[in-house]
């Protein structure tokens, strides 16, 4: 089963990209979940959806599953990792120690 997923793996991603709104992106320094295991990398492997317009879903939006709540913030603001640095940094810029 492993064999066949990591076969169809980039004809699934090139097809959702093709049929869909939705696009991809390596996500740079996201390390293999199993990095301990021969063979792992430290990053360039893990795929994330880039940001876009979920209104062009149509009615498929109804679809989509709520975010996962730790890659939220303020209540159920959705946040990439791109986000996480300047969101961490909110406090040193805007607090008068």
């Amino acid at each position: 089963m492993r064999t066949a997923i990591l076969a169809a793996g980039p004809e699934a991603v090139r097809r959702r990209e093709e049929e869909t709104v939705v696009q991809f992106r390596a996500r740079r320094f996201h390390p293999d979940y199993l990095f301990e295991s021969e063979g792992s990398t430290a990053g360039g492997r893990a795929l994330e959806a880039q940001s876009f317009d979920g209104d062009l879903l149509g009615a498929a939006l109804r679809l989509v599953r709520p975010p996962v709540p730790e890659f939220t913030a303020f209540g159920g603001m959705m946040v990439d990792r791109d986000d996480i640095g300047h969101l961490l940094g909110i406090a040193k810029r805007f607090c008068l120690s």
